[in-house]
């Protein structure tokens, strides 16, 4: 529920435990923001020799279809140069999933704001056993997880159909469903979502868990077992400390497929996480579980308020950081991050605060290493450049030396 005036919601359950004032009321605000909207009526198009562009969109007359644009580089007007030829031609008849990121918690958000058209349920169109399934990844050097092809199987893709679009090209015909779930790329705090939105979710749920049980687990998603991207630095401690207090199971989501993790979250009564991808698993909850969230640095996820709505979450946050040295201030979520049982965790759990200093001395040799390397890094890739272009010169003079 949310007043239709002011724009804030009137039901939401969130508790807050913070020594920081300022970041506190920052959050508070935010998540006193309503994110859903009543919506159009969603339609799936169907698109003659339309063009998918890689980590674009797809272009159709002379523009790009804004349901479909995931930023990209293309000229000021959106445009894509048809006659330049540079596109590859493809008698096929497709449907467009997205532009996927590589990030789960992207994937798990935006990449699904296309697929309800998949869902006779939810007004998606049925398709031809001749029809692909096709996307694109927003970057290059990694492919669509294992996981995320079980989630796009559960919702009735053919993954021997499933094709990658690396390059761009011309198909004979174009589905593209209209958007379930919008945002401003301009602006980190407007991100909505409609009905459609969230029935995707609960029928998705319920084609891997047939029959809903009544939850009573109490499931912390650990990270401290990750070894790619941004460690937590500090998590173990913590994590021990609630396993001790609250008696909860520690699972890794890494270790889990996606099937076991929405069987398992389907059973959770309690959920802990830090903030980030870990947390927005949530959108795979039963409505109204307890969500204890762990914050690992100032900043605040849209995203994750976004979710806590649209699964009307019973919310709790917790300040558990001591995140102060970003290696990048303009990407904070890039980390690294560092947790501590700090006065606000001690007092969620009744115990006293400790501090890991061992962990803290990790942290900020991680923090050292990574301002060395946006330090040095550029300065040896702009000496090659100087090296190459004198070399090259040199060649040049050689070259007309010797026609001499």
């Amino acid at each position: 529920m949310w007043d239709k005036n002011s724009n804030l919601l009137l039901a939401m359950n969130y508790t807050y435990y913070s020594d920081d004032i300022e970041s506190k009321e920052q959050l508070k605000y935010s998540a006193s923001l309503n994110r859903f909207v009543e919506e159009p009526q969603l339609g799936v198009k169907l698109l003659d020799r339309a063009i998918i562009v890689p980590s674009v969109g797809v272009y159709h007359n002379g523009g790009i279809c804004p349901e479909s644009f995931w930023g990209g580089v293309v000229d000021k007007d959106l445009r894509f140069d048809e006659s330049s030829n540079e596109f590859l031609e493809d008698n096929s008849e497709v449907y467009y999933l997205g532009t996927f990121h590589h990030c789960w918690g992207h994937e798990i958000t935006d990449g699904m704001r296309l697929l309800w058209g998949l869902l006779p349920e939810l007004g998606g169109v049925p398709l031809s056993d001749n029809v692909k399934y096709v996307y694109s990844l927003c970057g290059d050097g990694y492919a669509l997880p294992e996981n995320f092809m079980m989630l796009l199987e559960a919702l009735g893709v053919d993954l021997d159909r499933l094709v990658r679009v690396d390059t761009p090209t011309r198909f004979k015909k174009v589905y593209l469903a209209d958007e379930s779930y919008w945002y401003d790329i301009a602006s980190e705090t407007k991100r909505t979502f409609g009905e459609t939105f969230r029935q995707l979710y609960e029928i998705l749920c319920s084609k891997v868990v047939a029959e809903r049980k009544e939850p009573t687990r109490t499931v912390y998603l650990s990270r401290s077992g990750w070894q790619k991207g941004n460690p937590d630095y500090g998590e173990a401690t913590i994590e021990r400390t609630f396993v001790e207090k609250m008696k909860c199971e520690v699972f890794r989501p890494e270790n889990l497929s996606f099937i076991e993790m929405v069987e398992l979250l389907q059973e959770t009564k309690t959920l802990i996480a830090t903030e980030g991808s870990i947390s927005h698993n949530a959108l795979f909850l039963q409505p109204g579980t307890r969500l204890i969230i762990l914050r690992k640095a100032g900043f605040i996820s849209y995203y994750q308020l976004m979710i806590n709505q649209l699964k009307e979450l019973d919310v709790t946050y917790i300040d558990a950081h001591r995140t102060h040295h970003f290696t990048d201030p303009a990407c904070p979520y890039y980390g690294p991050f560092f947790l501590v049982l700090n006065k606000s965790l001690a007092e969620f759990l009744g115990v006293k605060p400790r501090f890991p200093f061992m962990e803290y001395v990790s942290y900020r040799g991680e923090v050292f290493r990574r301002r060395v390397r946006r330090i040095v890094f550029p300065v040896l890739a702009k000496t090659k450049r100087r090296l190459t272009s004198l070399i090259q010169k040199n060649r040049r003079v050689a070259d007309s030396v010797a026609d001499c």
